[in-house]
């Protein structure tokens, strides 16, 4: 049966878009951006599960069998959050030397690394990876109407204060434990991070009330800061490779619209975004 000219345009649309879409595979470098967001992506994931968790709580009331239950799906979200700055950062190290322009990409990684809170949520990580484990206790706030602040829920996970102490004291250690003879440079090194670490939990987290949330939130909103400054110098370093990747996603936007009007539904379920 011959195809009616619509059809035929339909689906010379259709192959257009699926040529077009190829063409993105050729930018590789553009993979790094994408994996570097996944990273994001689970962090936001995990403090969401942990709200959930705590709302769950709050519902079902705190009885010995739940509490038990939260604190260890906590930990392991902790846990998680807190291992994802190696790992990270050893993407980085795997990745960057590729890229174009790589010196410039690692200026940015270094200034992200020494951002005290960064530093300080690294240091978490180790001490909770060499087994000093903590006590925790929740507490659950639920507001009516009339509260101060409006109705509304919140909670706060505490972690003893001996154990953020041990952060510093944790990575002093664990430092000098690596060096078999420290020189005066190593010594003077060591000591100047203990000191970071030190002032840091001191000025910084000693006052909060929530911690654990502080430096969740702080360590997220300084990653995607970094990731920003990240795409703004890979657009920089491949800006060629990316107006033409934005020009093919256009066109294929395009199509969609075409085909989305003439209520064709085999077509992808969606498209990248630009960059």
């Amino acid at each position: 049966m011959e195809l009616q000219p619509q059809e035929l345009e339909i689906f010379s649309k259709l192959d257009s878009q699926r040529n077009l879409l190829k063409e993105l595979d050729s930018f590789k470098e553009y993979d790094f951006l994408v994996e570097l967001e996944k990273y994001i992506t689970h962090l936001d994931g995990a403090v969401l599960l942990m709200k959930e968790e705590a709302f769950a709580l709050r519902k079902k009331g705190p009885n010995d069998v739940e509490l038990r239950k939260f604190y260890q799906k906590i930990d392991f979200l902790i846990f998680s959050i807190l291992s994802l700055p190696q790992a990270i950062e050893q993407y980085l190290d795997k990745t960057i030397p590729k890229l174009r322009d790589s010196t410039e990409f690692q200026k940015l990684v270094l200034q992200w690394k020494s951002i005290p809170l960064t530093f300080f949520f690294k240091g978490m990580r180790n001490l909770t990876q060499h087994g000093k484990g903590y006590l925790a206790a929740v507490s659950i706030e639920e507001r009516n109407e009339n509260h101060p602040s409006g109705s509304g829920f919140s909670w706060v996970y505490e972690i003893p204060e001996d154990w953020w102490k041990q952060v510093a004291e944790e990575y002093k250690a664990y430092s000098l434990s690596k060096k078999r003879n420290p020189n005066a440079a190593d010594l003077r090194h060591i000591d100047k991070k203990y000191q970071i670490l030190k002032d840091f939990y001191d000025s910084s987290i000693a006052k909060q009330k929530n911690k654990v949330d502080f430096v969740i939130t702080g360590y997220i909103a300084d990653l995607k800061r970094f990731h920003a400054e990240i795409v703004t110098q890979f657009k920089r370093s491949y800006k060629s490779e990316c107006d033409k990747y934005n020009d093919v996603i256009t066109e294929c936007m395009d199509i969609e619209n075409w085909l989305e009007q003439h209520n064709v539904e085999s077509r992808p379920s969606s498209l990248p975004r630009l960059i």
